[in-house]
């Protein structure tokens, strides 16, 4: 074709952060462009697929504190010329929140070496969170992926061009993100409308529903590796008493959530807390009405009038329509005499100023995974230092608040140990606790022009664009 290659992708949700300490789903996904993990989540491959590592890591020692390596890879630059240093992925490395709690990083030669404070079970997985992206310390965001940024963008548009530096050949010239905002009702009518209109190329964030609205584009649709989630905030003095959290858990019925959202409701919903790609593991908290009620009757208890409910921003992979799991969700807990009352956010950073504040009673929202590892999903939720604060909410979504040291010595246990009885013994704790109530699983779906070729949809949401390329 003609002229420089032009990618557009079309977002729904401002691009008003792009630092990978505190980065959410469309900003990982800009930021993937620039910078590049030493272990990645590729669609297709089996495991992690090493990056800027040559390889998997080599276990030096064993015991209570074991020893890690890797080499970097060689031949691989900085966008402005600096070649990469196995310095540079160390402090990276070291300075990621995941990785410090768990090991210090230092680099020897060409080797980043990992003294680990404890065994961890798949620790390569961490290393592939956004946290981990390999960038310079500089004023800018300076890394080694297939596009840079020759200026910083606004809240509605940011442009990429192609790194000329980058070890591989690159098909796109430039790769422009712009954002299309709900309309008053909540739905994505400006993004589909510049879909068909040919305005843009390709996006991730659409409801599959609202997809199908759209003729003449190519769509794929994966399962996400993501879950609905109702939190009970366990600091709500309304819903402190865990007795009244399992009676309202059991009144809510899971599949109305996945039969709105879905044609084939059984499969996607939610018997777990964990998406089926990452492991089996079921709650057993399906609707029963009956022992609700006998529940609140035998503990003298009376349901809330009134519970105050947090809603996402925008629709997610998890969660297609806010407003309607909003309204079933009222009509469901409506049967115990309870009315909700829905706290709207308009952009992710009102969202997050209202899940930091802890002043709701329940959360309607979801996570996506990070990373492949079970463990890493349920410490993002359940983990006590990961109940919500203005420096970790990239890594974590414990809306329920809960603090609990029985769950953490579980989920510590199951960290270094990935054995199914591990597993279990967390799934225990949270029927023990009940601080949330898993609804449906998502599912990722992209729609693109049929000029794209080489796009491969990923189930987290995040995907590399140096193989794509545009015809015609």
């Amino acid at each position: 074709m003609a002229g420089p290659k032009v990618l557009r992708i079309g977002l729904l949700t401002p691009i008003t952060t792009l630092d990978p300490k505190v980065a959410y789903l469309e900003g990982s996904l800009i930021l993937r462009q620039m910078l590049e993990p030493v272990y990645d989540i590729v669609p297709g491959a089996e495991g992690l697929v090493p990056v800027l590592f040559q390889g998997p890591l080599e276990r030096l020692t064993a015991g209570s504190a074991p020893i890690y390596r890797a080499a970097i890879r060689p031949g691989v630059f900085f966008s402005d010329g600096v070649a990469l240093t196995a310095a540079h992925v160390a402090g990276c490395l070291g300075s990621a929140t995941m990785v410090k709690g768990q090991a210090t990083v230092a680099a020897d030669g060409d080797y980043v070496v990992f003294h680990l404070k404890r065994p961890v079970g798949r620790f390569e997985a961490m290393l592939s969170h956004t946290q981990c992206y390999v960038r310079r310390h500089a004023p800018d965001l300076v890394g080694t992926g297939p596009f840079m940024r020759p200026r910083p963008g606004t809240a509605t548009e940011l442009r990429l061009v192609k790194n000329p530096r980058y070890r591989q050949p690159v098909a796109l010239d430039e790769v422009v993100f712009k954002v299309y905002p709900l309309d008053a009702a909540g739905r994505p009518t400006a993004l589909l409308e510049a879909l068909q209109r040919g305005e843009v190329d390709a996006t991730s964030v659409l409801p599959r529903d609202e997809a199908n609205r759209v003729s003449g584009v190519r769509k794929t649709i994966l399962p996400s590796a993501s879950t609905a989630l109702l939190f009970f905030n366990v600091e709500s003095p309304r819903l402190a008493d865990v007795r009244l959290r399992r009676a309202l858990a059991l009144s809510v019925v899971r599949q109305e959530f996945a039969a709105d959202a879905y044609a084939n409701a059984l499969a996607f919903k939610a018997p777990s807390l964990l998406p089926r790609s990452l492991a089996v593991a079921e709650d057993g908290l399906d609707y029963d009405p009956a022992r609700a009620r006998a529940l609140l009757a035998a503990a003298g208890l009376k349901a809330p009038a009134r519970l105050s409910v947090v809603l996402t921003w925008a629709p997610r992979p998890y969660l297609p329509d806010p407003e309607r799991a909003f309204e079933i969700l009222s009509r469901q807990l409506g049967v115990l005499g309870i009315a909700l009352d829905a706290v709207r956010t308009s952009t992710v950073e009102e969202y997050y100023d209202r899940i930091i504040e802890g002043q709701q009673d329940l959360t309607l929202a979801g996570w996506v995974a990070d990373t492949p590892d079970p463990c890493d999903f349920l410490e993002s939720c359940l983990a006590s230092d990961r109940v919500p604060t203005r420096l970790n909410v990239s890594a974590s979504l414990n809306n329920a608040r809960i603090r609990n040291p029985a769950l953490d010595q579980a989920l510590a246990e199951y960290r270094a140990d990935s054995s199914p009885a591990r597993l279990e013994a967390v799934m225990a704790q949270l029927r023990e606790l009940v601080p949330l109530v898993p609804l449906m699983y998502g599912s990722t779906c992209m729609a693109s022009s049929f000029r794209v070729s080489n796009l491969k949809a990923s189930p987290n949401g995040i995907f590399d664009l140096s193989t794509v390329d545009l015809t015609g």
